[in-house]
């Protein structure tokens, strides 16, 4: 994991040139839309879980595509990286970043949430970005068996943190906990 932090320069997917001198610190920086790039901290922390102690990852949905930081970073470690943002211009500013730079983009799939539809799964590991309510019932129908689901759940007011969810039967039977408190993630 380290090794994927080390090839992908933070400051290429910050907009902003006069915010590149504060890319490497840990806080997160804007880039339009209202939206910020993670924290290098939270970026890392939920690589790290996604990885388990597994060098690979298999196929990986991730549903915030921000300025593609995340994404450069999972398509290091992934077999294949599909790749949603609402935002079109934020989607069409990182398929620009990540197409023009050395990544290894032939792993990542990018769309829209309306062109994305379901049936593209299963996947071994989805990846939220932002902080619903509660966990979406339809991401957890598109894991695989034995898959999991990591991100920020809860509102403004009653933020849960990094949830963790685990496919652990064929019924479809899921296991859901708290991983970590994350006030950092409250909006």
């Amino acid at each position: 994991m380290l090794d994927a932090f080390k090839r992908i320069p933070r400051h290429y997917f910050v907009p902003d040139p006069a915010l590149h001198s504060r890319a490497y610190d840990d806080i997160p920086l804007p880039i339009g839309h209202h939206q910020t790039v993670s924290q290098p901290y939270i970026v890392g922390l939920m690589t790290e879980m996604a990885l388990r102690g597994a060098s690979r990852l298999g196929r990986v949905l991730e549903i915030g595509t921000g300025s593609g930081y995340q994404t450069a970073v999972l398509s290091c470690l992934a077999d294949k990286v599909y790749t949603i943002e609402r935002i079109g211009e934020l989607l069409d500013s990182a398929r620009e970043r990540l197409l023009t730079w050395a990544f290894p983009t032939s792993n990542i799939a990018m769309a829209t949430v309306i062109s994305a539809g379901p049936g593209r799964g299963p996947y071994d590991f989805i990846l939220l970005t932002s902080a619903p309510p509660q966990i979406p019932f339809r991401l957890l129908q598109q894991l695989a068996v034995k898959g999991r689901f990591l991100g920020p759940v809860g509102t403004k007011h009653n933020n849960d943190g990094l949830s963790q969810t685990a496919q652990v039967t064929d019924s479809k039977r899921v296991l859901v906990r708290q991983c970590v408190s994350c006030q950092c993630l409250k909006r």
